[in-house]
């Protein structure tokens, strides 16, 4: 049996017609989650990308791998076998379309860039209310790459094939027909005002105004134009899975597609971004499709993570896991054999602020590591504590109303990051490392200060 992943950046859950989304948006994804096994609650337990794609690779939680942001130049150790080192030395061609680089690569025998530049230099377009910016088509580079990497695997052996797309990541710009497929109307009309909180925030201000529009004050049109990105990979992925069954690969492959978080639209401060461990940001869309729709339109409700990846696939190829794996397999779930692996799951955040937390099914507790600007830098509060159930979009602190429960998540918190510290035997990575991007924006924003106090 093959082995496909397919990854979709900052594709937020609750954004897909499948897991409940008002707009259809992904008209082929939901499709295939009737030809798969859908997750209703998969979380990251470390964001964002970097933190979340390790664990996902090595089955480990970030503590141990340590890392912990985008930029913040630790290296996992060679020790710690990626899934693509585990399958190569089983047998497996190993071939990657990926941007990501540095130890993502470890392990893939072909691993091929689509020509993503990150660095995201838009392009100039005028869509008639001012000059906007937009990335090239950076989904069908993506898709166009994996074909040509498809034809070069051999039938004469198993695979793993990971596919990496970057929308709706950053800047939302889908292509035309996708960029007013959800958004009528006028979204520079001046008396629009649900933009002013993002470009009040100084901090962020050099970040966003690389890719937002000022000119642009009505939050609902980035809304629309991320739910157009969404359209448009769910597009991308329905030509890549043709391309799969055109070249015979798709009968006999396990294919999963996940992200490795979502995105805040504007329930939170941080908006049009992933940052801090609302389920807007851990939470994450998961299907399995097994070779012949076996479990097919099965969902599952029981907490899986994405540590949770690397152990359920090498079970199901029937390849032992490495020792450092700390994942479980989610075939219990799968089979009916029980309703939970886990009741509780811990989060980390350690790129724009320093965060950890603890879900359970029914409650979250959000503890920032200090209460300064470095590691909180919204101003949220130091510990925050939210009944999922009664407020699942987290808008209701009820830590000073609820305390005993706060006091006993915080206890199974400490619990958690102490038995970590004894087995890897070194602290908390993100009290060690900080934030990458917070300490950048933080320096910004001095630089706007002082920058304003000398032009009065």
């Amino acid at each position: 049996m093959n082995l496909a992943i397919i990854a979709l950046d900052t594709l937020r859950a609750d954004h897909l017609g499948c897991y409940g989304y008002h707009r259809d948006t992904s008209p082929f994804l939901d499709a295939f989650a009737q030809q798969s096994v859908l997750f209703e609650r998969y979380f990251a337990t470390a964001v964002p990308t970097h933190p979340s794609f390790t664990t996902l690779f090595t089955g480990m939680d970030a503590f141990g791998h340590q890392v912990t942001n985008v930029r913040g130049g630790h290296v996992p150790s060679e020790s710690i076998p990626m899934l693509a080192e585990v399958l190569r030395q089983a047998g497996y061609q190993t071939a990657a379309v990926d941007t990501m680089g540095q130890w993502m690569s470890r392990g893939f025998a072909v691993y091929e860039n689509p020509g993503y530049n990150f660095s995201r230099e838009p392009e100039s377009h005028d869509r008639g209310y001012g000059v906007v910016r937009r990335d090239k088509n950076f989904g069908a580079a993506v898709t166009r790459k994996a074909a040509g990497v498809l034809d070069g695997l051999s039938p004469a052996r198993p695979f793993f094939f990971f596919c990496h797309y970057w929308d709706p990541h950053q800047p939302y710009y889908p292509p035309a027909p996708y960029h007013r497929l959800y958004y009528h109307g006028n979204p520079c009309d001046p008396r629009g005002k649900s933009m002013s909180r993002v470009w009040a925030f100084r901090a962020k201000h050099p970040w966003v105004s690389k890719w937002m529009d000022e000119k642009v004050v009505d939050a609902e049109y980035w809304v629309a134009q991320y739910d157009g990105e969404i359209s448009y990979v769910d597009q991308q992925v329905e030509t890549l899975f043709h391309t799969m069954r055109e070249r015979n690969l798709w009968n006999d492959t396990l294919t999963i597609v996940l992200s490795d978080h979502g995105e805040i639209m504007c329930e939170h401060p941080g908006e049009f971004d992933h940052e801090g461990l609302y389920d807007a940001v851990v939470r994450a869309p998961l299907f399995v499709r097994f070779p012949r729709d076996e479990h097919a339109g099965k969902r599952i409700p029981g907490i899986a993570a994405n540590l949770d990846v690397m152990p359920t696939a090498l079970e199901l190829l029937g390849v032992d896991p490495p020792a450092t794996v700390e994942g479980r397999s989610l075939l219990p779930l799968i089979r009916g054999e029980t309703a939970d692996l886990r009741h509780e799951i811990f989060l980390a955040e350690g790129n724009w602020q320093c965060k950890r937390g603890i879900r359970t099914h029914e409650w979250k507790f959000i503890r920032a590591l200090s209460n300064t600007p470095l590691h909180n830098w919204h101003g949220d509060p130091p510990k925050e504590l939210y009944c999922l159930r009664e407020d699942p979009d987290e808008q209701t602190n009820l830590v000073h109303v609820r305390p005993r429960v706060a006091q006993q998540l915080e206890r199974r918190l400490e619990a958690y990051l102490e038995a970590c510290e004894s087995r890897y035997g070194h602290p908390d990575p993100i009290a060690v490392q900080g934030p990458t991007f917070g300490r950048w924006g933080l320096e910004n924003a001095e630089k706007i200060d002082s920058e304003e106090i000398e032009i009065r």
